[in-house]
């Protein structure tokens, strides 16, 4: 072979060794971006995997803490204990006296004292409050119908009204659908009929608390976080403050939920000083001077108490009318309200306790209308006194 030739071969040879090492490099990278997509997909499918593993273990612990400790999650629970205490009295043959309003008789009306004080004076009846916090018509005549039934004994609905039942602009005055019994799931607090529209992460949280405990007791389980931290980081602080509140401990067998706080002056200043601006953005609504009455709730109780054939009266609760803007921004005293009403449930054959009038202190208040455990021990003392002598006591509690 010429030595051209050999160089040529040479050159040739070079020439398919370059080929074969750049279609060898060129497959090691194609197989290597493949093996990076795949890599990619395994690696996202092995996050959402882990992802969805950590919430349904979250989900499951969640769950059974819930299930074991019942945790105490604002007003939700709260319904929840009352509910159980009116579906307990659903076949219940004793006579009752059962409360029941918003969290002005929630708190200010001592159940488990006002049965005692009754049978002191030879009067067995079984007095419970299904009062609960900021609850709607449609939740207050749920309850009832849980506890009103053809099995039950004899029962007096006593209904504590306040201004946001009877002014226009307070009162959440629509007719009970299917909507409400559609969205309760151990009461969704932020169902309001006539309430302001709810916002799309509202409408997201309200759905996801349907199907999940880890959102629905979301805020039960940060402040357990919050108090664990605390403990660890603080745990002399932490065990002076005591256990956090369920409902076992804040609702009695009869259904109380003390609140042990009273009003300052300054709190007090701060509700006679509240604006109609402060009033407007807590309300959504533009509040008028003129007071727009509205029977519309207390007409829905007395239709459902006829219907069910249950004695209905009517409860004012004592309040200092003078520390807020609710009546001197309405242009109206707390006495014309009140003279206001009276003749309506006269007309309407249904009793009236009007306890405004009644001797409280200040230090019996935990806002200008709320009252704390002090206030509720001496506004049940005065109910018990009132209610021995209905002629529903006299003719049931001596039997």
């Amino acid at each position: 072979m010429s030595t051209g030739t050999a160089i040529k071969s040479s050159q040739d040879a070079v020439t398919r060794g370059d080929l074969a090492t750049a279609t060898a490099d060129s497959s090691r990278q194609v197989r290597k971006q493949r093996g990076f997509g795949t890599n990619t997909f395994k690696s996202a499918v092995t996050v959402s995997v882990a992802l969805f593993l950590t919430c349904a273990i979250a989900e499951c612990l969640a769950r059974f803490l819930a299930c074991m400790t019942v945790p105490a999650d604002g007003k939700d629970r709260a319904f929840d204990a009352k509910m159980l205490l009116a579906t307990q009295l659903a076949d219940n043959k004793e006579p009752a006296v059962i409360f029941i309003g918003n969290s002005i008789s929630n708190q200010g009306i001592y159940a488990d004292l006002v049965e005692e004080r009754l049978r002191q004076k030879g009067l067995a009846l079984k007095v419970v409050n299904l009062a609960t916090t900021g609850s709607c018509i449609q939740e207050k005549l749920e309850l009832l119908n849980a506890a009103c039934t053809p099995k039950s004994g004899p029962r007096l609905v006593v209904f504590q009204i306040s201004p946001a039942e009877l002014e226009q602009e307070l009162a959440q005055n629509s007719a009970p659908t299917s909507e409400f019994f559609n969205s309760y799931v151990g009461r969704n607090s932020k169902f309001r009929p006539a309430s302001m529209p709810l916002s799309f992460w509202d409408k997201c949280f309200n759905s996801l608390d349907q199907y999940s405990y880890l959102s629905r007791y979301r805020k039960h389980w940060c402040q357990y976080l919050h108090s664990a931290i605390n403990y660890i980081t603080n745990p002399e602080a932490s065990r002076s403050r005591g256990p956090i509140p369920y409902v076992h401990s804040q609702v009695s067998l009869a259904g109380w939920s003390p609140w042990y706080g009273f009003v300052s002056d300054q709190d007090l200043d701060r509700y006679t000083q509240t604006s109609w601006r402060d009033f407007t953005e807590k309300t959504g609504k533009l509040p008028t001077r003129k007071w727009l009455w509205d029977f519309s709730n207390i007409e829905m109780m007395r239709d459902f108490c006829n219907a069910h054939k249950l004695p209905l009266t009517a409860l004012w609760m004592p309040e200092l009318a003078d520390k807020t803007i609710l009546y001197s921004g309405k242009n109206i005293t707390p006495e014309e309200c009140t003279a206001k009403v009276a003749p309506w449930l006269t007309l309407n054959n249904i009793d009236f306790i009007d306890l405004r009038k009644a001797n409280l202190e200040r230090t019996d208040f935990s806002t200008w209308n709320h009252h704390n455990a002090l206030g509720a021990v001496h506004i049940s003392e005065i109910l018990a006194q009132r209610l021995s002598d209905y002629q529903f006591a006299k003719q049931f509690g001596k039997k």
